[in-house]
């Protein structure tokens, strides 16, 4: 039985024995004495059978008590559960039908309201929706273009808070390092990765010139990163109706290539005037000398000559040597795009089709193949190449394909027709590609031949007949995107690469402690582990960290830590079954000591959160020592939360309390998976605590120590 069925059972026991013993007491004090006498004897005779008695009634009062417990106390607290549930968490949420005939009935009649509640409330999202349908389309516009900008840009309010930012800053502020510990998301600080020194002396100029009147306002700043990164940062104030700054836009721009480039060329300008000025001085005194003296006789003039053509010489080669070793800053800067093979190919297919009614077919690799491409021109120049062979080669059925290199991609252009001469193609490469709607094609750079569009591509171009096919022709190859470079520029990338929040333009930062502030307004970091066994004490170790963070009652997705990581030892069978990670997966992977300083810097000023958490706290409080890292923030436990607003539920599994709940379970038993599946439990339980009277942190604290859950220790 449970705790309070004992109670109560114990309560009628006392109650039922102490009014019989009352009731005997007053009845015997009330018998004659004589009487009283007689009865003593057959009393004390037949004690054991009024003590065994005594016990069956015991037995039967307590059966009597747990059978009522268990068919009205336990299912109308398990209703009172299930409807708060449905109130304030979970509207489709349902009532288990069962047990007695009045339970039975009460359990339907909530089914029926909770489905004409769930009814109405659907036909209120509805309209909600399509209220909102214009509000969605400006926040998909915002998305793009967000998310194509070039350059980083950060959203602040007043105290430095992020409110919105793109991929492209998050790239370049974030970096891409194991060992970068600096992360931006919504609401953390920009402080943290911009100068604030720099910043705020900005500010005061921006302020300044607000005061005086002015419009326009911006100010820049260079801000030096690691790796020797330089970044332009332009700063915008943010102002409403009545000229009010609410925030600061921040853009930011990588200069390190730009700044190397014009550091070289104030070099090579530098040199080249003192070789120059020094050779022309020498040029000029010699002719001078020649006109000054015109019977100077054969010899005179032929030494200075010789020096003039000296100077000439050592200025040739000087011109020479800036050509080899400068070409890359000299030469026209073209801009190239990263561009999805497979739209390079169909652009092509499409223009030969319509252009020329040529057949074609096109073929891309399997896997998403980016090419680092000016896709215009280069579709331009296939297309020129298409065209002179349909005329002078008598080509047909042609077929294009690309196949993937380490750093340049092979793209074949195949015919029916005759073979194409290593001569004409030189001829053709002289030829301009027809770009603009002249015949001469020209360029931000000027008229550009097929050999210039390759050039620039840093590619080649070649014609060979033992193609596999027994067909004819033509190879061209152009630069692929590097991988890094990929999985930074589009990690996460297409309309969603970027949160808002635009409340926070209104948002004051508080300075009350984080106990008494509610908890709608926290920022926490959910977060779980996989490890070797269960056992930290015994030596078991952190194999995969996975933590997201929650702001402003949101799951924010894209702000994650997901880390597997090498314990050195290796995985026993039982954990590996569970996560599936094997000791093969984890060699090569950083240690908890290179993990844990940049898990730190994520879980920064924010209330950690885990669904058993005293288990993952106890392994990150045995590496203290070791790395010196210690996680002193305030730690909030779902399961424990979970226990104080159904005190009653006796299954309190991360599974089980999601289905209750009506979150979705996936990537269940991986780190990240786990830590986003808690996120939304945790955010289900909020309403239900705030029912209980359970609204601040320090609430939330008490209730769950209050729990007998908090007496797990590992």
């Amino acid at each position: 039985m449970k705790r309070n069925a004992w109670l109560a059972f114990l309560a009628t026991v006392f109650l039922t024995f102490g009014t019989i013993a009352l009731t005997i007491g007053a009845v015997w004090m009330e018998v004659e004495p004589e009487l009283r006498a007689a009865l003593e004897g057959p009393i004390y005779r037949h004690a054991g059978i009024l003590i065994v008695g005594s016990v069956i009634l015991v037995v039967m009062i307590g059966f009597i008590v747990n059978l009522m417990y268990s068919w009205y106390v336990v299912p109308f607290h398990a209703i009172a559960d299930d409807t708060r549930i449905i109130c304030v968490s979970n509207p489709s949420h349902r009532l288990a039908v069962d047990g007695r005939s009045e339970v039975v009935d009460l359990a339907a009649s909530i089914n029926g309201i909770a489905n004409r509640y769930q009814t109405l409330q659907d036909d209120v999202d509805a309209r909600i929706q399509q209220a909102g349908a214009a509000v969605e389309e400006e926040r998909n516009t915002l998305a793009a273009l967000m998310s194509n900008l070039t350059q980083g840009v950060l959203v602040c309010n007043l105290e430095g808070r992020i409110l919105l930012y793109n991929q492209r800053a998050r790239t370049l502020l974030e970096g891409t390092g194991m060992r970068s510990g600096e992360w931006i998301g919504l609401g953390r600080s920009v402080y943290a990765v911009l100068d604030a020194n720099r910043v705020a002396h900005s500010l005061l100029n921006i302020d300044h010139r607000l005061q005086q009147g002015e419009t326009g306002l911006m100010a820049s700043f260079a801000v030096a990163r690691p790796d020797e990164q330089l970044l332009n940062v332009h700063l915008v104030p943010v102002l409403d109706s009545d000229n009010t700054v609410l925030g600061h836009i921040f853009t930011l721009e990588d200069i390190t290539g730009r700044v190397g480039t014009e550091n070289r060329l104030g070099v090579l300008l530098k040199s080249l005037s003192e070789n120059y000025r020094s050779a022309v001085t020498g040029i000029r005194a010699a002719v001078e000398t020649m006109l000054a003296y015109p019977e100077m006789d054969a010899a005179g003039r032929k030494k200075f000559l010789d020096a003039i053509r000296e100077d000439a010489l050592k200025m040739n080669d000087q011109l020479d040597t800036l050509e080899k070793d400068h070409a890359q800053d000299i030469k026209f800067q073209w801009t190239l795009q990263e561009t999805l093979a497979s739209d390079l190919l169909a652009t092509v297919e499409r223009q030969v089709i319509d252009g020329r009614g040529v057949d074609i077919e096109v073929g891309a690799p399997v896997e998403p193949l980016w090419l680092n491409v000016d896709s215009y021109t280069l579709s331009r120049a296939l297309l020129f190449l298409i065209g002179r062979l349909t005329d002078m080669c008598r080509g047909q059925d042609f077929r294009l394909t690309l196949e993937r290199g380490r750093e340049l991609a092979s793209m074949t252009l195949e015919w029916d027709g005759a073979k194409l001469d290593v001569e004409a193609l030189k001829s053709w490469g002289m030829l301009n590609v027809p770009i603009g709607s002249g015949s001469s094609g020209t360029s931000d750079g000027g008229p550009m031949t097929l050999f210039d569009v390759i050039e620039r591509h840093g590619g080649a171009i070649w014609s060979y007949g033992d193609n596999p096919s027994g067909r004819p022709a033509l190879r061209l190859m152009v630069p692929v995107v590097e991988e890094g470079a990929l999985e930074a520029e589009h990690d996460n990338g297409g309309a969603g690469s970027h949160d808002f929040d635009f409340t926070l333009f209104r948002s004051k930062a508080s300075s009350g402690e984080l106990d008494s502030l509610p908890l709608e307004q926290l920022s926490y970091t959910v977060f779980d582990t996989e490890t070797t066994g269960l056992k930290p004490s015994e030596g078991d170790e952190i194999i995969a960290i996975g933590a997201v963070r929650v702001f402003n009652g949101r799951v924010l997705r894209r702000e994650v830590f997901d880390c597997l990581v090498d314990p050195k030892r290796t995985i026993g069978e039982e954990s590996a079954a569970i996560h599936g990670i094997s000791s093969s997966m984890l060699r090569g992977m950083p240690t908890i000591d290179e993990v844990l300083p940049r898990f730190s810097r994520f879980v920064e000023d924010t209330v950690m959160i885990g669904h058993n958490v005293a288990f993952d706290m106890r392994f990150l409080e045995l590496k203290e020592e070791a790395t010196g890292i210690r996680f002193d923030n305030p730690v909030l436990d779902t399961l424990l939360l979970a226990s104080a607003v159904q005190p009653m539920r006796i299954d309190q599994r991360l599974d089980a309390l999601a289905e209750r709940l009506g979150v979705p379970v996936a990537g269940r038993h991986t780190a990240l998976g786990d830590a986003l599946t808690t996120a939304d439990v945790f955010l289900a339980l909020i309403p239900m605590l705030r029912a209980r009277g359970i609204t601040t942190l320090s609430e939330a604290k008490q209730a769950c120590a209050d729990t007998k859950y908090a007496k797990i220790k590992y």
